[in-house]
């Protein structure tokens, strides 16, 4: 146990920036993390998507509770029913932003239907579609408690951890260029939303 402690300070302080770097965000519930859920440039773009909130969606498809979305033929999204009447045809020019009623919307990440709350940003690339998820950080570290660490682990080494969890997404480099900070996998942080979080992890977080 203490090997795995020593491990995990040493990974934290390796991702600190180094004199001069800085960061242009500090921790906090008004810190925003893009997550990158699907990225045509790193290989997890999707060509289809089926999102559903049992409470409904926002402007600008308030009313509807699924949604399936897809590339259109002009290079921009286009946005279908359940029964497959089309709601939407949104231009390239700019992402269409999505959002649960409720704060949430449920997708199929990993292989798990996952709750992810947060603001969707939906774009087409390659044929792809991206689509990046911003939320808390905080939120953002709960989360991914549940899917990196779980609950076996003690109580020291799971705060220890969500410094860690924060560090790489503050810190986050290889995704810039698509418009995330990290993406929802390994590559990242193994991120499935609501999907395995835990109260008990939740106020690990609150605590650090």
């Amino acid at each position: 146990m203490r090997l795995c402690k020593l491990v995990l300070i040493f990974l934290l302080l390796s991702l600190l920036p180094l004199p001069g770097e800085g960061v242009s965000a500090s921790a906090g519930e008004d810190t925003a993390v893009r997550v990158g859920l699907f990225l045509p440039g790193a290989g997890t773009g999707v060509s289809s998507l089926e999102l559903s909130s049992p409470k409904g969606f926002l402007f600008p498809l308030t009313g509807e509770t699924s949604l399936t979305l897809s590339p259109g033929q002009d290079g921009g999204l286009t946005v279908k029913a359940k029964n497959g009447r089309i709601l939407l045809r949104h231009g390239g020019d700019k992402p269409l932003s999505l959002r649960g009623k409720d704060g949430c919307v449920t997708l199929t990440l990993g292989g798990k239907e996952c709750g992810i709350p947060g603001v969707l940003s939906v774009s087409v690339q390659e044929g792809k579609l991206r689509v990046i998820c911003t939320l808390e950080l905080e939120t953002y570290t709960k989360c991914v408690m549940g899917g990196e660490i779980g609950t076996s682990a003690s109580v020291e080494v799971r705060r220890a951890f969500s410094l860690l969890v924060r560090t790489v997404a503050l810190h986050g480099r290889k995704h810039q260029a698509e418009g995330a900070d990290v993406c929802a996998t390994t590559c990242c942080q193994v991120f499935l939303g609501n999907y395995k979080r835990d109260k008990e992890n939740d106020a690990i977080v609150d605590s650090t």
